[in-house]
Formats: structure tokens, C-alpha cells, sequence
């Protein structure tokens, strides 16, 4: 918990009667999948180029001068 919330309870229980420890248990599992599915993220991301990379890739490659070829 960073310092600015600490005075803050990040989850609030509006209706039924949840005890303390029935709140922190679901707030461990949640925190848990939480890091869990951070952690997979960056595990999965690329190391090279990304597809936004890939698509400004030349759409053909350079003309080449020469006999039989493009004169310009």
C-alpha cells in the first residue's frame, strides 16, 4: 500500500456482514491475481517488433535501374 491511500480501506463492503478476516482473504486472493496477471504481462511481452512496427515495413522494395528494368 503506497502512503497516500494508507488512511483509505481499498475495499469497501456496503451490505452484508462480512468480518475482518472474510475481507482480507478475499483481499489476499484478489491482490495475488492481481500479481499474478501483472507478472504473465511482462513475461509475454515481445522482444523484437511489435506488429505496429511490422505494418510500416516497405510495401515493395526499391526499383532498380537497368536494362530490362524500370528507366527512370
Amino acid at each position: 500500500m503506497n502512503p497516500e491511500s494508507a488512511g483509505n480501506p481499498p475495499v469497501v463492503v456496503t451490505t452484508g456482514n462480512a468480518t475482518p478476516a472474510e475481507i482480507a482473504a478475499v483481499s489476499a486472493v484478489v491482490s495475488g491475481l492481481l500479481a499474478e496477471e501483472g507478472e504473465a504481462r511482462r513475461e509475454s511481452e515481445p522482444a523484437g517488433t511489435t506488429a505496429w512496427q511490422r505494418s510500416q515495413r516497405a510495401l515493395r522494395s526499391p526499383l532498380q535501374p537497368g536494362p530490362g528494368r524500370w528507366n527512370g
